[in-house]
Order: structure tokens, then C-alpha cells, then sequence
């Protein structure tokens, strides 16, 4: 088992392909920052079949504000950080489940469902 304990320094340009783990502890100062993380482990490498990402934080009570958007800005760079490694200029808006149905989005056959997840497309914006 090969192990690299890092404090800050291989959050951008550290290149090492055959890890299979990125591991946090606390709060991101950004998207930008949680990306680059996931991004270490991310990379393909032979005979790699999986990644983890996982982040330790203090307080796992989402009824905390800064709990529960902490962890809505973690799986919202996860979920950029697999959208940029297929396609190369992705757009997408992530709004709450309760917003309601937006302006010129389609939201498919039967539509927008109320308390349900949905996800829509604007044809103008992509």
C-alpha cells in the first residue's frame, strides 16, 4: 500500500496516477479546490478500476447551515469533476428540489413533478 499524506501541496499540479483514494478533512474553500482534489484521484492509470473521494468533516448534523452547504458544494464539484471528463465545455445549473419548474426548460413527458427530482434542458442555453 503506497500512502501521500499532504497538507495543501498536492492539490493542484501533483500527478499521480495511481491513486485510488483522495481524502479530506474539513471544509473546501471552493468548488474549484474540491475539484482539483478529486481530480488526483480521478486520473487513469493500468489496471485502476476505481476512485473515492472522501471528506471529513466536523460536524455531520445537516441541520447546520454550513453542514448541509458544505455538503451540497462537495457533490456539486463531483458531479463537475465526472461531467469534465467526458464532455469539454459542460453547462448545468443546480437549483433546489422545491424551486419549481424554471422558464424555457423541458422538463420531458411528464414534465415537472412537484417534490420529485427532475432534471430539464433549455434548448437555448444548452
Amino acid at each position: 500500500m503506497d500512502i501521500i499524506v499532504a497538507l495543501g501541496m498536492a492539490k493542484e499540479g501533483f500527478d499521480w496516477i495511481w491513486c485510488e483514494h483522495a481524502l479530506t478533512v474539513g471544509y473546501r474553500s471552493s468548488l474549484t479546490e474540491i475539484v482539483q482534489i478529486i481530480g488526483r484521484a480521478t486520473r487513469d492509470a493500468p489496471g485502476k478500476e476505481r476512485a473515492r473521494f472522501t471528506n471529513f468533516i466536523a460536524e455531520p448534523d445537516v441541520s447546520e447551515a454550513a453542514v448541509a452547504s458544505a455538503i451540497n458544494d462537495t457533490l456539486k464539484a463531483i458531479a463537475a469533476s465526472l461531467l469534465m471528463e467526458q464532455v469539454l465545455a459542460p453547462r448545468f445549473e443546480f437549483t433546489p428540489k422545491d424551486a419549481g419548474a424554471r422558464p424555457g426548460f423541458e422538463y420531458g413527458e411528464q414534465g415537472y413533478v412537484a417534490g420529485k427530482s427532475n432534471v430539464g434542458t433549455n434548448a437555448e442555453t444548452g
